[in-house]
């Protein structure tokens, strides 16, 4: 908005007048990193609302590495092999690592009664995957998440 074009107008008046014996930095490209939009200035702007983005992405990196883990499992089923109960059995034949819960970065935790790895979920807290996740009631509400 307004403020931003003000204060890139404002930096770009720096550069242009500023004196100096460091002609390098008369460059607007070599400036450009230091001056247009650093994350500081962004985060402080109250038009932005970044509150939500960081559980939203770890509860998609949560979905890619727990389907990750049940085409793994599903592999071993259909091979004839016992169940899988724990991520270890998974690496190094099927995952090239054992993958963690975004949210805890611990392991996943398995559920036997649905027999499904899951989350801890945005809040934290570890529910036995009985309360599930849901963003509607609040980017970061009660529950753990899973694929079910």
């Amino acid at each position: 908005g307004h403020t931003n074009s003000y204060y890139l107008k404002q930096q770009a008046d720096l550069v242009l007048h500023e004196e100096s014996s460091d002609t390098s930095f008369h460059s607007i490209s070599d400036r450009i990193g230091l001056w247009l939009l650093p994350i500081e200035y962004i985060y402080k702007q109250s038009w932005i609302d970044f509150s939500d983005l960081n559980p939203r992405i770890k509860t998609a990196e949560a979905s890619l590495r727990l389907a990750k883990v049940e085409v793994a499992k599903r592999i071993l089923e259909l091979e004839g092999k016992q169940p899988v109960t724990e991520l270890r059995v998974l690496v190094p034949d099927l995952l090239p690592d054992t993958p963690n819960d975004p949210f805890s970065e611990t392991a996943f935790l398995w559920d036997s009664s649905s027999e499904l790895f899951y989350s801890v979920g945005p809040d934290l807290e570890d529910d036995g995957n009985r309360i599930q996740y849901n963003p509607t009631n609040g980017v970061v509400s009660k529950g753990d998440y899973s694929l079910r």
